[in-house]
């Protein structure tokens, strides 16, 4: 998840995508932006209240640091 909204279509890919693997497989999804925020992304609160939901046994990870981008001066 980023801070650039998804289109409609792409929104609906990723959500088929997180419904048929969480019956069939672990799933890890990292974002930069917390849950209250992925509306924004997402585009839809239906739409994103549907795809927290696949999270039903989930473990949340909060990691709060700084980035470790290197700063490259011209």
């Amino acid at each position: 998840m980023g801070h650039v909204p998804a289109s409609k279509l792409g929104s609906e890919l990723l959500f088929d995508v997180i419904s048929t693997a969480y019956e069939h497989f672990s799933l890890i999804v990292t974002a930069n932006l917390p849950f209250e925020n992925w509306i924004e992304v997402l585009g839809s609160e239906r739409l994103t209240g549907a795809t927290l939901d696949r999270h039903y046994n989930f473990q949340l990870v909060q990691i709060k640091a700084g980035s470790r981008k290197v700063s490259i001066q011209t």
